[in-house]
């Protein structure tokens, strides 16, 4: 490896990193801080496995003052050459390298679309079903080791470029102090109907989610370096919309009933606080790639939407961008819908469902972002002429795009065959070529 004039090279034989962030490490309690150029470079290389003994640094730099520990407020470095501080966020036991997604989000120009699909992990695969028949949903959410296997499946099996973590939008209202119960669509009891309701409400600690945590944990260790992981949570709106219905229902009237109200307020604020702690726990895991599902956008209208849904959404894309993640915001709704929430600031990828062309979009919002979706979930049950039918038409759409990320409108349907998705993903990437 040849250095660039005036880089010096380490080796260090120490133990796993115990903290990471953008411009230094924490290597068994000795710190070397890192040009930001040179960190990059070390994070991104594939040939450099951090936390590693022997691992390869570049430029080591004396740092003045001290590290320590806080309870509650993590690590803090203090680095001689600036006056602010960096916080070093727990290091999961592996620093990620840059999947296709990151990459196109950092401004690399990649060699094709990248693919993942929305419940790709779960339901329509045998070996999730097998696993269905000894624990229960809930079970499978909340154990760290079947998590991250079922995280894994699909990425073993049809080479996605992403992982999504096998979760739901709706573990978190169980630390808010709601039962939480699936037969089999989600079941939120007590329903949320009264201001006292909401009163009783609690928000909980990013610490609570352990089980999060330790899964992606498990993920890392067996994630290729080049595949991304996204973690996700449910926007504000849509996890409040359970909870006023009590589970899912048609339509979802109780959320527009509500909105406007005093107690919607009141109940925006705590769950939206809940989901930011819910993506804290992640990111504090390594995710640097989420998404927040607004599923139920299209339920208020675009009017309701702007003035009592999206200031909360926007607090939640802040709290991402503020540690670092790169966004991805998926709703349902249309061109009404679309309007409203292209209205967020600081969103690196906008993902639509089928009813609205990729396109269009940009033609109706003026946004230009990354893209991601839109292939009809149903077209995953016909044959392969129409799939491929399908898929060309949405790259159809993505012409002249800043970016696409090739996805489903919605989510993989249970009765789809996995043939059809392992058809799929070859076939877009080779029709991703650029």
């Amino acid at each position: 490896m040849r250095l660039a004039e005036g880089y010096a090279e380490v080796r260090l034989t120490t133990v796993p990193a115990m903290a990471v962030d953008e411009t230094g490490l924490v290597h068994g309690g000795f710190v070397f801080g890192l040009a930001d150029h040179a960190a990059m470079l070390a994070v991104n290389d594939p040939n450099v496995v951090l936390g590693a003994a022997n691992t390869r640094f570049l430029r080591p730099l004396r740092v003045s003052g001290e590290l320590r520990r806080m309870q509650g407020k993590g690590a803090y470095l203090w680095r001689r050459h600036e006056s602010r501080r960096s916080v070093l966020r727990p290091y999961s036991g592996r620093t990620e390298g840059r999947g296709m997604i990151i990459e196109m989000l950092d401004g690399v120009k990649t060699a094709r679309a990248p693919v993942w699909f929305m419940r790709q992990a779960g339901r329509y695969m045998p070996e999730y079903r097998a696993l269905k028949e000894k624990y229960t949903f809930l079970q499978l959410c909340k154990t760290p080791e079947l998590a991250a296997r079922i995280t894994l499946q699909p990425v073993k099996k049809f080479g996605f470029d992403a992982a999504i973590l096998f979760s739901d939008i709706l573990l978190p209202v169980e630390a808010m102090g709601l039962g939480l119960d699936y037969a089999p669509g989600p079941v939120v009891t007590p329903r949320i109907a009264r201001a006292e309701d909401v009163e009783r409400l609690r928000v909980p600690a990013a610490g609570e989610f352990g089980f999060i945590r330790d899964a992606i944990t498990g993920i890392f260790r067996d994630l290729p370096r080049t595949t991304d992981l996204i973690g996700f949570a449910g926007a504000p709106f849509t996890t409040a919309a359970y909870l006023l219905e009590g589970g899912s229902k048609t339509g979802f009237p109780a959320p527009a009933d509500a909105a406007g109200s005093a107690m919607f307020s009141a109940l925006m604020e705590k769950v939206a606080l809940t989901v930011i702690q819910f993506m804290n726990a992640q990111a504090d895991a390594g995710v640097r790639l989420f998404q927040f599902f607004d599923t139920w956008a299209g339920s208020i209208g675009p009017e309701r939407y702007s003035r009592e849904v999206l200031p909360y959404a926007q607090r939640t894309v802040d709290a991402a961008k503020s540690r670092g993640l790169k966004v991805i915001y998926f709703f349902k709704g249309g061109e009404e819908t679309a309007r409203a929430v292209s209205k967020l600031k600081g969103v690196d990828v906008f993902s639509v469902d089928a009813s609205l062309p990729l396109g269009e979009f940009y033609d109706l919002t003026g946004v230009r972002s990354v893209m991601q979706g839109n292939l009809e979930p149903e077209i995953l049950l016909q044959d392969r002429d129409a799939i491929v039918k399908g898929i060309d038409m949405v790259f159809e759409s993505a012409r002249g795009l800043k970016g696409h990320i090739f996805n489903l409108g919605h989510g993989v349907l249970r009765t789809t065959p996995e043939e059809n998705v392992a058809f799929a993903v070859d076939y877009i990437k080779k029709a991703g070529e650029k």
